[in-house]
């Protein structure tokens, strides 16, 4: 039987008799001296860097191995994602077509003949189109500003002509109003090339943002009803669009339509009320920040969350990482600061963690206020002291709590480039702002003594920042001890 060595040498071109024979492939399949030898008469590749080469070869193949059982399992833990990976293009455009037709009365015009008896007890300014047409489309507008938006745009009208919001309604006005519910968050493009690449540039959001396995905290739906959701807004994305992101960059309310199911109206109290267009969030948290969402899935829910958040009944409850210590002597020199107060709530013990306070300051010229616990603190050889700190915003300026815990407390977050003041070099960048919302709690919009709320765990990145920052000050404290002794039996000598 002839071996592959011989069949090469008897098939070589004779020109080349004096060349070494070389195989016809180099088979790095097969690990063994042997192989590589016959692969370095072919290469010109020394033993060594093959073997090397073979190693990296194994080292990649176990990491496949590897990540495909992380894959499952992550597959398995994220089954309350609703099967984000699972999605299709055509599955994708099933959702935004379920909830742009979820509406009953979508592209229906709607006519009421106005008459004295709907006049009666109404002042000017209850005559006026914005405050009457409320009255007779609740559903569809249920404030003044929602009445305004729609003669302006056309959709409210008296005799079939537009108005503004002031017109006066008399006795005999046909009052329409066409119910036209389309929202570029849900209307895919006719053209099926431009409808693929919207469908699946938000699937692939989805399936970044909703991956359990990463150290941020991943899209999730926390709590959802008929009316109302609460959804897990990772750090990094914006939570509503606007004129500058569109066509840049996606938003968390551009890719909720594939998170959320469209509200049904048969049985569950909706039969009076609207369905969204799309899925409308109610706050915001800032890019950087993680933490629940508040979601508004029908009219009448989104009027109520709105009124909770500006009646200042909505609890949002924060955890951040500072730098530096937020003790007793501190907080009583920057309290001498007549245009900001820290007071103590008598909780806890102020000269030990966990005590307790509120700061009550202007930010961008508006009151402010932030209840404060501070839980503990880690020691931390670059930048001294990281304090865990607990956070209850009572309003809602922007970067309020980064400005009191930069401005009042003298205490930067971690990684806020933003606010660090004198200590700019010694920020630490690319890591993330180390700020985010853990738990919201509100009443439900539309069933009265209800709470509901949504809580988050802590990003991963939080314990491994004081887990490395500890281990390095223990590390730095033994040398120093180690110096000391050594510097002790030099001088005896």
């Amino acid at each position: 039987m002839k071996t592959a060595t011989e069949s090469v040498r008897k098939g070589a071109n004779p020109m080349d008799a004096d060349e070494k024979p070389r195989p016809t492939s180099c088979r790095i399949g097969s690990p063994g001296v042997a192989v590589h030898r016959r692969c370095r008469a072919h290469c010109g590749l020394p033993a060594v860097s093959l073997a090397f080469l073979w190693s990296i070869v194994s080292l990649l193949a176990i990491s496949v191995g590897v990540a495909a059982l992380s894959g499952h399992a992550n597959t398995d833990a994220g089954r309350t994602h609703r099967g984000f990976d699972g999605l299709s293009v055509a599955e994708a455009r099933e959702r935004f077509d379920a909830w742009k037709t979820a509406n009953r009365n979508t592209n229906t015009v709607r006519e009421v003949v106005v008459t004295r008896g709907d006049l009666e007890g109404r002042d000017d300014r209850g005559t006026r189109i914005s405050h009457f047409a409320p009255g007779i489309f609740p559903e569809s507008l249920p404030t003044s500003n929602a009445a305004n938006l729609a003669c302006r745009s056309g959709t409210l009208t008296i005799n079939g002509a537009r108005v503004s919001g002031g017109r006066l309604v008399v006795s005999g006005d046909v009052v329409g109003y066409l119910n036209d519910k389309s929202d570029r968050r849900t209307t895919v493009p006719g053209d099926p090339k431009r409808a693929e690449r919207f469908c699946a540039s938000r699937l692939r959001l989805l399936q970044t943002l909703g991956d359990g396995g990463m150290s941020h905290s991943p899209l999730r739906v926390l709590y959802e009803d008929d009316a109302m959701a609460i959804v897990c807004k990772p750090a990094g994305i914006h939570t509503m669009s606007w004129s500058g992101s569109l066509g840049k960059s996606l938003c968390l309310d551009e890719i909720l339509p594939l998170v959320l199911t469209p509200p049904s109206t048969g049985g569950n109290g909706l039969d009076d009320d609207e369905p969204l267009p799309a899925p409308l969030p109610r706050h915001r948290l800032d890019q950087r920040v993680a933490g629940p969402v508040v979601v508004a899935k029908t009219r009448r829910a989104c009027v109520e969350i709105g009124r909770s958040f500006e009646e200042k009944t909505v609890t949002k409850e924060y955890r951040a990482i500072v730098v530096g210590t937020v003790d007793i002597g501190t907080l009583a020199e920057r309290n001498e600061d007549p245009k900001q107060q820290i007071i103590f709530s008598g909780e806890g013990n102020p000269a030990s963690s966990p005590f307790s306070f509120t700061i009550r300051s202007d930010v961008d010229g508006k009151p402010s206020e932030t209840d404060v616990l501070v839980l503990g603190s880690t020691p931390c050889n670059v930048n001294g002291v990281l304090t865990d700190l607990k956070l209850f915003p009572k309003t809602g300026r922007k970067h309020q709590l980064r400005i009191h815990c930069a401005k009042v407390l003298g205490t930067p977050i971690l990684g806020d480039d933003l606010y660090w003041g004198e200590q700019e070099g010694s920020v630490r960048r690319r890591q993330g702002l180390f700020l985010y919302c853990r738990k919201v709690s509100l009443g439900h919009p539309l069933d009265n003594g209800r709470t509901v709320s949504g809580e988050t765990t802590e990003p991963l990145r939080f314990d491994r920042t004081r887990v490395k920052a500890l281990k390095g000050f223990e590390w730095s404290k033994a040398r120093e001890e180690e110096a000391a002794v050594d510097s002790e039996t030099t001088d005896k000598y």
